[in-house]
């Protein structure tokens, strides 16, 4: 389960409840979104 996350330039960080983290980089979030907007539904 995700507790946080931070924003940064080219990239987030996203921080789970076992305090570890994982940073995903912009194209890779991009890439991956499920939405109408953006996969033209």
């Amino acid at each position: 389960m995700i507790k946080n996350f931070k924003l940064k330039k080219n990239n987030v960080e996203i921080f789970f409840v076992n305090r570890k983290s994982k940073i995903y980089p912009n194209i890779w979030l991009r890439d991956h979104i499920k939405n109408t907007e953006n996969w033209g539904f």
